[in-house]
C-alpha cells in the first residue's frame, strides 16, 4: 500500500518562536528574594515572588517555559543546593504570608557555582500557561548542605510583595528581582498525522477499516480521535470515510 508521502503538510500542529519579557532591571540588592542564601542549610525552606498582573500582559495565553534572575558581577557561589520550582496565580495584589492555594510544580533547578556568570536560568519540565492573574513564583529547598552569600539585582518596592523564611517564620519583604521569562507561543495543539487513525505513523487502508469500525461501534480504543475527522469539520462521520479513501488513492505510490 501507498505510504502518506506528504507527512508535513499533513502533521497539524501549532508551533511558536520562544518570546522574552524581562522586568525589573535595578540596582538594589537582596539576599533572600527570591533565595534566601543563609537558609540554603534547611531543607523546606521556601520563598515566593508576587508579579503584578499589569507587568505580565505580554505573556497572557502563552507557556512559560523558563525564567532567569540575576546575580551580582561576581557570580553564583551556591554549589548543591537544589530546589523545587512552582508556579500559581492569585488576586491578592499585595503578600500577607505565602501563598498556598493554587501553586503548580513546574521544574527542579540544582544550582552549579558559576564564578562571573550572573544569570541563574530555571528551564521548566512543565511549561506554565499563565492566564492574566497576579504570578507567583516559588521556590523549596529539597536539598541543604550549607548556607552562602547569594546576592540578587532587582529593585525596592514601597508594597510587600515577596516572602522569606527568617528567624524561623515567614517574613514579608519589599523587593522585585530582576527577571527574565521564556514563553511561547499560544498553548500548542495536539500533533497528529491527518488520516493515521490507528495512530501508528502511517496513512494506509487499515486506517480505514478502523475507522469504519469506530463509525459502527463507537468504541475509541486504538483511535486517535482528531487524526479521525479527516475533513477536518470538526466531526466524524462517513464524510470522513470517503476523504480518508480519497486521500490514499491520491498518494505518490512508494
Amino acid at each position: 500500500m501507498k505510504k502518506f508521502f506528504a507527512f508535513a503538510a499533513a502533521l497539524m500542529m501549532l508551533s511558536a518562536s520562544a518570546e522574552t519579557l524581562s522586568l525589573y532591571d535595578g540596582s538594589s540588592w537582596s539576599s533572600v528574594v527570591p533565595f534566601n542564601g543563609l537558609y540554603m542549610d534547611e531543607v523546606g525552606t521556601k520563598g515566593q515572588v508576587l508579579y503584578p498582573a499589569a507587568d505580565l500582559t505580554d505573556m497572557v495565553g502563552k507557556e512559560i517555559t523558563a525564567i532567569t534572575f540575576y546575580t551580582e558581577a561576581d557570580g553564583c557561589p551556591v554549589d548543591g543546593v537544589s530546589i523545587d520550582v512552582s508556579l500559581g496565580e492569585t488576586d491578592a495584589t499585595v503578600m500577607t504570608g505565602y501563598v498556598t492555594d493554587g501553586m503548580t510544580k513546574v521544574g527542579s533547578y540544582t544550582f552549579t557555582p558559576s564564578e562571573g556568570v550572573t544569570e541563574i536560568t530555571i528551564t521548566f519540565d512543565t511549561p506554565y500557561t499563565y492566564n492574566g492573574g497576579n504570578l507567583v513564583f516559588e521556590d523549596i529547598y529539597t536539598a541543604a548542605p550549607k548556607m552562602y552569600s547569594l546576592y540578587m539585582t532587582g529593585i525596592e518596592t514601597d508594597y510587600n510583595c515577596a516572602v522569606s523564611w527568617s528567624y524561623g517564620s515567614a517574613t514579608l519583604r519589599q523587593f522585585l528581582p530582576k527577571t527574565t521569562f521564556t514563553y511561547g507561543g499560544d498553548t500548542p495543539e495536539p500533533q497528529f498525522l491527518r488520516g493515521d487513525v490507528d495512530n501508528n505513523g502511517e496513512v494506509k487502508i487499515g486506517d480505514v477499516t478502523a475507522l469504519i469500525s469506530y463509525l459502527l461501534s463507537g468504541d475509541a480504543t486504538g483511535i486517535n480521535l482528531l487524526a479521525a475527522d479527516c475533513d477536518q469539520n470538526g466531526e466524524i462521520k462517513i464524510g470522513d470515510v470517503t476523504e480518508l479513501i480519497n486521500m490514499l488513492l491520491n498518494m505518490p505510490a512508494e
